[in-house]
């Protein structure tokens, strides 16, 4: 099963992210798609959009408003719980 994570963070901040919101999927491909979903909803936005990998070929989105000084990171990691 995995994980859907999306944590916001204000930049230039050390304080503790303002959300962490947490979904379960059975598999990887179905959270990769949540990214993919996500992205598309903004791509028409003043937001500046970018899917990435981490290792093992991973996807995930970030999200940046630069107005608010705000960055949204989207992405996918196996349960351990």
């Amino acid at each position: 099963m995995y994980t859907l994570l999306q944590i916001i963070i204000l930049l230039n901040n050390t304080s503790d992210p303002q959300v962490n919101l947490i979904s379960s999927f059975k598999t990887l491909e179905s959270c990769e798609k949540k990214i993919f979903e996500a992205k598309d909803r903004y791509k028409n936005s003043n937001f500046k959009i970018e899917v990435k990998e981490i290792n093992d070929n991973n996807k995930y989105l970030k999200i940046t408003n630069n107005e608010k000084k705000v960055i949204s990171y989207y992405y996918c990691k196996k349960n351990i719980f």
